[in-house]
């Protein structure tokens, strides 16, 4: 089976799936990769891959280095299994951990797919994606709940002068998880961890 990633490489031929590797991936041959002075021989059946975090350092992606160029570990994995990887396509790691390449917590997705498997966001002041606070009238606040659909953005606010402050805010979450249901039984991919708030 070709498991070439559009890259005109043949995964195949380099790496082989391991489930007790932690990073999910063995070298198949010996090899030596790096920069010209600082080659290292890396050993038929040794882990291939290093584990990667992100500025906050949280886990982002394990990465692999092949002839000079850094490859995602999930996507090789995914090639290794199956022929239909195109380059538009994101692996999406169904637990959300990006450490975990694991073959069945991988599964082909759209972009949007994938948004829809996004947990909610450490950086929303209210700990859930999809609400804010609006001060455009400063003497009307409300917070405005948002979920992006298949047709487009959906959208409410709740005023926070009729309502009063968590009112509001209970009001603009309900709506929100609500909304959710309904998309998702009318098809769209959104998992438990999309973003919904338990009040």
């Amino acid at each position: 089976m070709a498991s070439t990633l559009n890259y005109k490489i043949n995964f195949s031929d380099y790496f082989y799936y391991d489930e007790n590797s932690p990073t999910g991936l063995r070298w198949k041959i010996s090899i030596m990769k790096g920069k010209v002075r600082n080659l290292v021989l890396v050993r038929k059946g040794d882990v291939a891959g290093s584990f990667r975090r992100n500025r906050e350092g949280n886990p982002s992606q394990v990465a692999v280095g092949l002839m000079g160029k850094s490859y995602r570990a999930h996507r090789i994995i995914y090639s290794l299994f199956n022929d239909d990887l195109e380059s538009c396509k994101v692996i999406d790691h169904l637990d959300g951990n990006p450490w975990n390449n694991r073959i069945e917590n991988l599964i082909k997705k759209t972009y949007k797919g994938n948004g829809e498997n996004r947990a909610a966001s450490k950086n929303s002041p209210y700990g859930i994606s999809g609400i804010t606070c609006e001060y455009q009238n400063p003497a009307f606040p409300s917070f405005r709940a948002r979920v992006r659909g298949t047709s487009g953005d959906f959208h409410k606010s709740f005023s926070i002068t009729k309502f009063g402050l968590m009112p509001a805010f209970k009001m603009a979450v309900i709506w929100r998880n609500k909304t959710i249901e309904q998309l998702s039984e009318r098809g769209a991919d959104y998992t438990e961890r999309h973003g919904k708030a338990k009040l």
